[in-house]
């Protein structure tokens, strides 16, 4: 299991989940955590790498339900760019409310933000777009 974005302990990137993974019975040699990152398009390239180099087939993005579309979007472009031979599979986090105070934020507000992330980061290049997400399902459904 690879933690990544786990990078300080105020603005939203969950520092003690490790310790949380490991209390529910994640063995801890079995968590990779990277803090490297200090965005999704840099965790990506970290995660991806880590994953060509171990030969792993497939990786499962969990994030935060707000966050997943622009999440996969950056994956999905940056597997491109590497031309890995990687499946990504998408799973939101659960039972995250929606409404409750968190020191980044309501995950509902943040909704918008990440509209205008996606719109952005659309126009830089730097995510897939809408019509490679579609492709890449078209070629991955039910596999």
């Amino acid at each position: 299991m690879i933690l990544a974005g786990i990078n300080n302990k105020t603005g939203g990137g969950f520092y003690d989940l490790p310790d949380t993974v490991s209390e529910l019975g994640v063995p801890k040699g079995k968590i990779l955590v990277i803090r490297e990152g200090a965005s999704t398009k840099e965790e990506a390239g970290l995660v991806i790498d880590m994953a060509q180099k171990k030969g792993w087939k497939k990786i499962i993005i969990v994030t935060s339900p707000y966050h997943q579309l622009r999440a996969f979007l950056t994956y999905l472009k940056t597997v491109d760019d590497r031309k890995a031979s990687l499946k990504i599979i998408n799973s939101a986090a659960r039972g995250l409310p929606w409404f409750e105070a968190n020191p980044w934020g309501r995950r509902f507000d943040l909704l918008s933000v990440e509209k205008k992330k996606i719109e952005k980061y659309a126009a830089e290049g730097d995510i897939a777009t809408f019509g490679r997400l579609i492709e890449y399902y078209r070629q991955h459904d039910g596999n």
